[in-house]
């Protein structure tokens, strides 16, 4: 056999046997150790994408948690929520405020909606996992809770007409629940 391994400290040379198959020499071991390398090779390769893939996660997502902290966005969603406040929540009241809305015109009510907007994109993104959920729900999953039930009988009426509106946001809620429980 060319060139067998050396098994012995007498220096006999013995070929390395696996049970049940013929014997491997040197040319088999070779291609062992390289497909041992290969496949360590793709192992690095996989973390290396997945870290960068979590890194750009994380930077993404940074990125659109920090929109929702600047100044203005702050204040264009007070706007918004105070445009859309209930002083009395029973249905006649509710109805009220409804037309109200309704009575603006449009650019109006497409501004009030912006700032809501904002935290649908963001569930979208979430509930697709494009987005670290644990810094979602750690940075904006109170705010967002607080702000869907605060507009919660809009969002309501809106439905009547869209049924799929804003259910990314009530989705990532659904989320944010559910992981709170299992921990």
């Amino acid at each position: 056999m060319i060139g067998a391994i050396q098994t012995s400290v007498a220096g006999a040379a013995e070929p390395i046997r696996i049970v049940g198959s013929r014997e491997m020499d040197a040319i088999d071991a070779a291609q062992l150790v390289t497909s041992g390398t290969a496949v360590a090779a793709l192992g690095a390769a996989i973390w290396q994408v997945r870290s960068s893939r979590l890194q750009a996660q994380n930077e993404t997502t940074h990125a659109y948690i920090a929109r929702l902290s600047e100044v203005d966005f702050v204040k264009h969603l007070a706007r918004s929520m105070d445009a859309l406040r209930v002083d009395d929540p029973s249905p006649e009241g509710t109805a009220i405020r409804w037309q109200v809305f309704q009575a603006l015109n449009h650019e109006r009510q497409l501004d009030v909606a912006a700032p809501f907007n904002a935290f649908e994109s963001i569930a979208g993104l979430y509930n697709l996992d494009h987005l670290n959920r644990e810094i979602v729900e750690r940075q904006i999953g109170n705010t967002a809770k607080v702000v869907f039930e605060r507009i919660r009988w809009w969002i309501e009426r809106t439905r009547e007409q869209n049924p799929s509106y804003f259910h990314e946001w009530q989705t990532m809620l659904t989320d944010f629940e559910l992981r709170r429980a299992a921990r």
